[in-house]
């Protein structure tokens, strides 16, 4: 009876030893550190690095805003989504020890390099697979480790690389104009070629003050329903792309513009446009006339970067008034 007591103790014990040992070796594969891709505390990230071949981007937090490259702002949305994406990776399994080195050497033919920083100090370091020969399956691997793991993201289905977005204008935010009606002090409108429609318009306690630039003289009354309706139209204006074209852009610059729209904020900050009609494509207007310039679009130049901007009309036809629209009759 003793015996058959001892000999149950010892299965007892014997199986928790191989129980221990096979957990010890379940725990190893996922080496500490090796596998630790996902963000638990996204408030304290203040850099990301992205790089794929000769495509990089770096977004810095400044004062509480994104911005690329630590200039330009980057779309709230763009950077929301992401770290959706940074929190949500799931760790699915590491790759087998029979495919391993395949899946290590798909790793490394394309892949998003990726670096998160909390106070200067790297808190994330890993390569994200973008091979083009294993499509629908995501594998992730520590920079310096050696062990890939195919990763997942709940809800979503594809390719995970694809969410690490290395093109800068994904991230650049596309606003040119964006204030609040009462925040504005001032806004001058520049017609090169037409100086009679050109026009200052001011606002302070007193009221809106309208200017004839052509004249330089304030006109003494002035249509205060349309001046704050004007101002109203500056809360939300947008390029469609850039426009990477630099013997363009010298072009543009030595030529006269359509239109230059500079506005000053209440404390002085001022933004400047400069629009120049694009030359046609052979497009016809709703009569069917041939037109010199492109009907639809037309070329910026912002003060907050040297580029081109491509702007649709639909967008920035509000702001093309001139001064009769505020003259009262």
């Amino acid at each position: 009876m003793k015996k058959n007591v001892l000999y149950t103790i010892l299965v007892i014990v014997l199986v928790a030893i191989a129980v221990i040992f096979y957990l010890h070796d379940e725990k190893s594969t996922l080496l500490p550190g090796s596998s630790d891709f996902a963000l638990n505390e996204t408030e304290k990230v203040d850099s990301i690095f992205l790089q794929q071949d000769s495509l990089q981007v770096t977004l810095v937090k400044k004062k509480g805003k994104w911005t690329l490259d630590g200039v330009i702002p980057i779309r709230k949305k763009a950077i929301a989504h992401f770290f959706n994406v940074l929190t949500a990776l799931q760790v699915e399994a590491p790759a087998t020890k029979e495919t391993k080195e395949e899946i290590i050497d798909l790793v490394h033919q394309n892949p998003v390099y990726v670096e998160i920083y909390s106070n200067g100090n790297v808190i994330k370091d890993y390569l994200v697979e973008d091979s083009k020969y294993k499509k629908g399956a995501t594998y992730m691997m520590m920079k310096g480790k050696s062990t890939p793991f195919l990763m997942s993201i709940p809800g979503f289905e594809g390719d995970i690389a694809n969410l690490y977005n290395v093109e800068p204008s994904y991230w650049r935010d596309r606003t040119i104009f964006s204030y609040s009606a009462i925040d504005i002090g001032s806004v001058k409108v520049i017609y090169p070629s037409g100086s009679k429609s050109s026009f200052k318009l001011n606002y302070n306690d007193e009221g809106f003050r309208l200017i004839d630039l052509d004249q330089n003289r304030e006109l003494k009354s002035v249509r205060n329903d349309r001046a704050s309706r004007y101002y109203s139209y500056f809360s939300d204006i947008r390029y469609e792309r850039i426009f990477s074209d630099q013997r363009l852009l010298d072009s543009l610059k030595q030529g006269e513009p359509f239109c230059k729209i500079a506005v000053k904020d209440k404390n002085d900050n001022q933004l400047t446009l400069e629009t120049y009609r694009k030359p046609s494509s052979g497009q016809k207007d709703a009569f069917g006339q041939k037109s010199n310039y492109d009907l639809n679009h037309l070329y910026g130049i912002y003060s907050k970067f040297d580029e081109i901007l491509l702007i649709k009309y639909t967008e920035i036809d509000p702001l093309f008034k001139e001064i009769d629209y505020f003259r009262v009759d």
